[in-house]
């Protein structure tokens, strides 16, 4: 998944209570199919759902990268970063899974997942999506499911900052305030 968090409404574009934004959600199963949610918000707010058929090699280059994954030491560094978050789950056989989140940089740790990120990302899946063959609803349901279990790793890890209400008094030269 590919996300960002918000304090605005999309809507009313009123402060309201932080919540994730996600970009783009994808839940591939053991044959290869890429079930899609792709939402777009600017300049047009739009979203796509669709399937699409994965590369095998594709696959299974990543699922060997994530046994192998070791996090890395998290950066102390202050920088401006405006890209998404993005958090990936995998799912074992044996009923075992490993997750991971982070943003886009050039860490070597990260580099197959950004890699398979920045492709299923691509104009590629826009041009191959094909009109979903499954249940939509429960679809959407699974992506909200998964945005809940973001939301609470994350904020486990790192937890919001209080939301500050600031109040601003003007005064006019002419007050007698």
């Amino acid at each position: 998944m590919s996300y960002y968090y918000s304090r605005y409404d999309q809507k009313t574009r009123e402060i309201c209570e932080i919540h994730i934004k996600c970009n783009l959600y994808v839940d591939i199963n053991e044959e290869g199919k890429a079930f899609v949610y792709r939402k777009q918000y600017y300049p047009i707010e739009s979203t796509l759902i669709g399937e699409y058929k994965l590369n095998n090699s594709l696959i299974d280059s990543l699922l060997m990268a994530a046994r192998y994954y070791i996090e890395p030491q998290r950066d102390t560094v202050a920088r401006i970063y405006d890209g998404p978050s993005l958090k990936f789950t995998f799912n074992y056989p044996d009923g075992s899974s490993n997750s991971m989140g982070f943003i886009d940089v050039e860490k070597v740790e990260y580099l197959p997942f950004l890699r398979f990120y920045h492709y299923l990302d691509s104009t590629l899946i826009k041009e191959n999506l094909r009109e979903p063959q499954f249940d939509t609803i429960i679809f959407k349901e699974q992506t909200g499911d998964f945005i809940n279990y973001t939301m609470h790793m994350d904020t486990l890890k790192y937890p919001f900052p209080p939301m500050l209400r600031t109040v601003v008094k003007y005064v006019l030269p002419d007050s007698t305030e």
